[in-house]
C-alpha cells in the first residue's frame, strides 16, 4: 500500500513497508524503486521524486524429501496350517519421509493402492497425511497403512507403492515388495455326532463328509478312525450313491487287532477322475457289540476319532482339517425313529465349532433347497446348497476357517419352508 503523510521544511517523514523476498536457488540483487510525489501548500504538484535501492537475497534451497518404505513383516507373510490363516493376517506398509531439502516442505500426504492379492479394511483409507503434516528441515514424517492379504494357491511377491505429494506440487514415490506364500489344498473331514444306529442284526452305517473337492486333484484318501471295540466292530465301508462311488481301489483293515482293535483304516484311490464336489465321501460300516441282555434296553455311545498322524489325503500333499463324531448304539429293544414326512433342520454339530461343522437336514418332498450361511449383521458368509434335491436326508458341511469368530446363522429356504438357526465359531 502507499505511504502517506505530511512534512514541513527540514523534517524527516519515515515510511515503512515489509517485503516478503521470494524463494532463490542461487543469491542475487534485487533492485527496488521508491517514488516519492506530493504537493506544495498551494495544492500545486511538486516534482517527483526517486529513490532506488539494491538488496541482495541469499540463495534459500527448495525442500526435498527423501521417503524410505518398509513392511511389516519385512519379507514374508507365512502361512499357519493350526490356525489355517496367514501370520500376520494383516501387513503394515509404513512409509517415512526425511527432510533434506533447504526448507520446510509442507502439506505432505501420500496415497497407496493395495496390489492385487490385498484388500484395505473398511476403516483404511487410501489418501492419508503425514505425521507431522508439515515438515521442516531434518524432521521425519510417517504415515502408516494396513492391508489383508488374501489366500494365494501359488506363493508370489507383491509391490507396496506409494504416491507422495506436497502442497508446492513436488512428487515422491516409495516401493517395497513382501513375499506371500500360497495356500495348500486343504480339506474338511467330518464325522457327525450322535449318529444312533440299531443293535437288532443291522449294521450301522456312519457317513464321513467332506467339503468342496473340485480343483483339488484328490485321488488318494486314506482313513483312520478310532472307536471303542467294546461298544462297536468296524466291518468295512460303503460307497454306493456317495462321492466315490466309482473310485476303483479300496483296502479296509484292522491294522493291528493285537494291540490296537479299535483302530480301523479305509484306504480308497482313483488314477483317473479327481473328487469332485462335496458331501458324504463314504460310509464306515460298524456292527454293534454293546446291546445284548443285560444291556438290551440301554444305550452306549463310541467317540469316532480321526487319527490325525496317520490319515492321508494325496499322500499327505492336501492338508487335512479334521472333526471327529459319536456313534450312539442302542439296544436291541430300541429301536430309533427317524421322522421323513416333514421339513427337518438339525442343530449344527458340533456347536460351538472350530473350523468345520454339519448341517443335517431332511426334505420330504422333491424339491429347491437352499441353504446359506449368514453373519451377525445378516451378511451373506457362505452358500452351502443353492439346487434341486430328492426327498431324504441329507448333511452339508461349513467350513469357517476363513472367517472370524462369533455368532452366525444358517437359513434354510424351500418354496414351502423355510428355518434359521444359530451357531458360533470358536477359534
Amino acid at each position: 500500500m502507499p505511504g502517506q503523510g505530511s512534512i514541513g521544511v527540514d523534517s524527516v517523514v519515515e515510511f515503512v513497508w515489509s517485503i516478503v523476498a521470494l524463494r532463490h536457488a542461487i543469491g542475487t540483487n534485487e533492485e527496488i524503486t521508491i517514488k516519492v510525489n506530493g504537493v506544495d501548500q498551494r495544492g500545486d504538484p511538486l516534482t517527483d521524486a526517486f529513490c532506488n535501492l539494491t538488496i541482495y537475497v541469499p540463495p534459500l534451497g527448495a525442500p526435498f524429501l527423501e521417503p524410505i518404505c518398509e513392511t511389516i513383516p519385512p519379507d514374508t507373510v507365512h502361512f499357519d496350517p493350526v490356525s489355517g490363516k496367514y501370520v500376520p493376517d494383516t501387513v503394515q506398509f509404513v512409509v517415512k519421509v526425511v527432510s533434506t531439502g533447504g526448507s520446510q516442505a509442507q502439506g505432505v500426504r501420500g496415497t497407496v493402492l493395495p496390489p492385487p492379492g490385498f484388500i484395505m479394511p473398511d476403516t483404511e483409507m487410501p489418501t492419508k497425511d503425514f505425521t507431522p503434516f508439515n515438515v521442516v528441515v531434518g524432521d521425519t514424517a510417517v504415515a502408516v497403512w494396513r492391508m489383508i492379504p488374501t489366500p494365494q494357491r501359488i506363493g508370489k511377491w507383491f509391490v507396496f507403492s506409494v504416491q507422495i505429494v506436497t502442497d508446492d506440487d513436488q512428487t515422491y514415490r516409495c516401493t517395497d515388495s513382501v513375499f506371500v506364500v500360497g495356500l495348500p489344498f486343504v480339506s474338511a473331514l467330518l464325522i457327525p455326532q450322535d449318529n444312533v444306529g440299531y443293535y437288532g442284526g443291522e449294521n450301522i452305517h456312519v457317513p464321513i463328509f467332506i467339503d468342496e473337492s473340485d480343483q483339488k486333484g484328490i485321488k488318494d484318501i486314506d482313513l483312520f478312525v478310532r472307536f471303542d471295540p467294546t461298544i462297536v466292530n468296524f466291518v468295512g465301508i460303503q460307497r454306493a450313491g456317495t462321492l466315490t462311488s466309482n473310485w476303483t481301489e479300496e483296502e479296509i483293515e484292522i491294522p493291528d487287532p493285537a494291540n490296537e482293535p479299535g483302530l480301523a483304516r479305509a484306504h480308497i484311490t482313483n488314477a483317473t477322475t479327481p473328487l469332485s464336489g462335496s458331501g458324504t465321501l463314504l460310509y464306515l460300516e460298524m456292527s454293534a457289540v454293546f446291546g445284548a441282555p443285560p444291556n438290551h434296553l440301554k444305550n452306549a455311545v463310541s467317540d469316532l476319532r480321526f487319527d490325525s498322524s496317520l490319515t492321508r489325503i494325496n499322500n499327505g500333499t492336501i492338508s487335512t482339517r479334521l472333526t471327529d463324531g459319536m456313534v450312539t448304539v442302542s439296544g436291541e429293544c430300541i429301536r430309533p425313529m427317524n421322522a421323513t414326512d416333514k421339513y427337518i433342520v438339525a442343530q449344527n454339530s458340533p456347536n460351538p465349532f472350530n473350523p468345520t461343522t454339519a448341517i443335517q437336514f431332511t426334505v420330504p418332498e422333491d424339491t429347491h433347497v437352499k441353504l446359506v450361511v449368514m453373519d451377525a449383521l445378516g451378511r451373506e458368509v457362505a452358500v452351502l446348497v443353492n439346487e434341486f434335491r430328492k426327498k431324504g436326508s441329507y448333511t452339508s458341511v461349513f467350513d469357517a476357517s476363513s472367517v472370524p469368530s462369533g455368532v452366525y446363522f444358517y437359513r434354510f429356504e424351500t418354496p414351502n419352508f423355510h428355518a434359521i438357526r444359530k451357531m458360533i465359531v470358536a477359534k
